[in-house]
């Protein structure tokens, strides 16, 4: 009974029906310690899992260790895969690289040891993952290809979604947006399939928004950060309302209210206040910055982006760093607002002058 309360909570949690604790607790009461069962049946297995699924990272990465060390004590390889790839992922977003790094390391000789392509899958997505993060691209790009092949054949083909995440979060990374929605428009249709999937399980959602305000189709992405709103509001769960609000602060802005961006934008950095993920709360900060340099709020603009651009460098995710110097950059340029015009405000102020329509000058 223990065990099958245990699926029924991991299940419905990666759905996205939030994390059934009182079932849980029960499980937990039920199981015997002593038993020697796979961690995916394992009531305490699970509940160290669920805790990073649900953005409780800091939480997470403590006891996915302890119930490691468990699985290590009974020579269980096949779990301390499972369980590895997990602590990986935790690693990743908490701003870890380098310790993911190493576990996927290890995770790659326990499964050349044991064989069987899925297990490689699992040790290739966090060394990608972490290879992205860390602006090794080359490496990132090998991990997913070899990833991508193994997953072409029959007992590797459910962890497909994992490398196409990876690479659409690779693709964002380098601006590369209509790359990034050729790798993840599989996965959309798939998501709107399971549309109450876990953020945990399909993490590739704010990608794939940036990634389709960049090309303009401005819709889609509102249908995206819709279901992220809702289901963070829904669930309490700080990392979709986090993303969420962000999300939604970079659809108002690209439809032109700027006002409505900046409340989104403050709103994502209070949700960022119950998430230990520093590079999501340096990505709302980025976001953040370009809105209020947009808004011609200089000062308050340099704060933000440099606290933007220092995170991203004592993460090691170089790759953000330079957006971050970028817009630093942008703002140096300016003058003071009452000294003179942007070379764009320059150019609009010419064409209006000329006697050109303003949908023209647009």
């Amino acid at each position: 009974l223990s065990e099958a309360l245990t699926v029924h909570v991991a299940l419905q949690c990666r759905r996205g029906h939030g994390l059934d604790q009182s079932t849980l607790d029960r499980a937990m009461r039920l199981e015997d310690p002593a038993a020697d069962v796979p961690a995916s049946f394992s009531a305490r297995a699970v509940g160290a899992l669920v805790l990073g699924w649900t953005g409780r990272l800091a939480e997470a990465a403590p006891a996915i260790a302890a119930t490691i060390a468990r699985s290590v004590s009974r020579g269980t390889e096949s779990d301390l895969l499972w369980l590895e790839c997990h602590a990986a992922m935790v690693d990743v977003w908490l701003g870890r690289y380098a310790d993911a790094a190493r576990t996927a390391e290890d995770m790659t000789l326990r499964a050349e040891q044991i064989g069987g392509s899925h297990v490689r899958i699992l040790a290739a997505v966090p060394a990608a993952l972490a290879a992205a993060y860390a602006g090794r691209e080359q490496d990132a790009r090998k991990e997913v290809e070899e990833a991508l092949t193994d997953s072409s054949i029959p007992d590797g083909r459910w962890t497909t979604t994992w490398p196409s995440m990876v690479l659409g979060f690779l693709e964002v990374s380098l601006g590369n947006y209509a790359e990034a929605l050729n790798a993840l428009q599989p996965l959309l249709s798939r998501w709107r399939q399971a549309a109450d999937t876990d953020i945990a399980t399909y993490f590739f959602i704010p990608d794939a928004v940036e990634a389709m305000i960049a090309v303009n189709t401005f819709e889609a992405a509102d249908e995206l950060v819709t279901a992220l709103e809702s289901r963070g509001a829904l669930l309490h769960h700080p990392w979709m309302s986090a993303v969420g609000a962000r999300c939604r602060g970079m659809v108002l802005a690209a439809a032109g209210d700027v006002a409505g961006a900046q409340r989104a934008g403050v709103l994502a950095m209070a949700e960022h206040e119950r998430l230990a993920a520093p590079f999501e709360r340096a990505r709302t900060q980025l976001f953040l910055g370009q809105l209020q340099r947009r808004m011609r709020r200089r000062q308050d603009a340099r704060t933000t982006l440099e606290q933007a651009l220092a995170t991203f460098a004592d993460v090691g995710a170089p790759l953000w760093a330079e957006k971050a110097a970028g817009e630093l950059a942008r703002l140096g340029q300016l003058k003071d607002h009452d000294a003179g015009l942007t070379p764009r405000e320059r150019r609009v102020a010419e064409l209006v002058a000329t006697g050109v329509t303003n949908k023209e000058v647009a």
